[in-house]
């Protein structure tokens, strides 16, 4: 990947991100997000083939690449949606090994982000994130480094979470 591609999302990220549209903004420069991605990136299986299998499909979409891969390497991006969990991730063509992009999930069932789990508590959340996050408020906005991650919860317990890892490319 390449330094373009940091350039390309931090404008896009910082033009199109409304804060307004959070309840709650939390801005550091703690890295702890982008290692919740390195988890996902670990966790997610190594093919497109075998990220097919990780439950029923509801949905897919693929669009050829222009902005991630190096002129050389032809890639694609796939979206795929399964039960309470909808996955972007980066194939390369040839090989159709996989990069974690954008994870957006509603459901305990997945684990794919560590410790970092539908269903927990915010406070259990926050002692991850080195952050005290309020329980009255949602969405959080938890911009570290270069992985946004969006967190919506209830009554103090996590409902939903999306990380975006395009940036760590």
């Amino acid at each position: 990947m390449t330094p373009r591609l940091l350039i390309v999302f931090a404008a896009w990220f910082w033009s199109s991100a409304s804060f307004a549209d959070y309840a709650v903004t939390i801005t550091n420069g703690s890295e702890e997000t982008a290692k919740t991605c390195s988890v996902l990136g670990k966790a997610l299986p190594k093919t497109f083939s075998e990220v097919r299998k990780l439950g029923k499909i509801l949905a897919e979409t693929t669009t050829p690449d222009a902005e991630y891969c190096d002129p050389d390497v032809k890639c694609s991006v796939h979206k795929v949606e399964f039960e309470g969990m909808n996955l972007q991730v980066l194939v390369e063509d040839k090989t159709k090994r996989v990069w974690p992009l954008i994870i957006d999930v509603s459901d305990p069932q997945w684990h794919l982000l560590g410790k970092t789990r539908v269903g927990q508590s915010i406070d259990a959340l926050g002692q991850q994130y080195g952050e005290k996050f309020p329980i009255d408020k949602s969405p959080i906005l938890l911009a570290q480094a270069c992985t946004p991650m969006v967190i919506y919860q209830k009554n103090g317990t996590v409902y939903r979470l999306t990380l975006d890892c395009q940036a760590c490319h």
